[in-house]
């Protein structure tokens, strides 16, 4: 699992249709990965209430250098 993980550095996961519910497990594992850089979510669905829970996680994230959330439907609220 991403949360346990210690050796992947980048995760391209562009154009796969993960959406809000996978981009909440997303968030809980950011929150205890650690060695993650580079995480690319474009185009994966990905709307405003989902960009939230990232942002969230982001907070307790220091490994995370790289977040590409290009072409999804992110809104002002998110």
């Amino acid at each position: 699992a991403l949360c346990c993980n210690t050796v992947l550095k980048s995760l391209i996961l562009y154009s796969n249709p993960i959406a809000e519910a996978g981009a909440r497990h997303l968030a809980q594992a950011l929150q205890a990965n650690s060695t993650l850089s580079l995480l690319n979510l474009s185009n994966c669905l990905i709307k405003a209430e989902a960009a939230q829970y990232l942002a969230q996680a982001l907070q307790n994230n220091s490994s995370l250098l790289d977040l590409s959330l290009g072409y999804n439907r992110i809104d002002d609220e998110g």
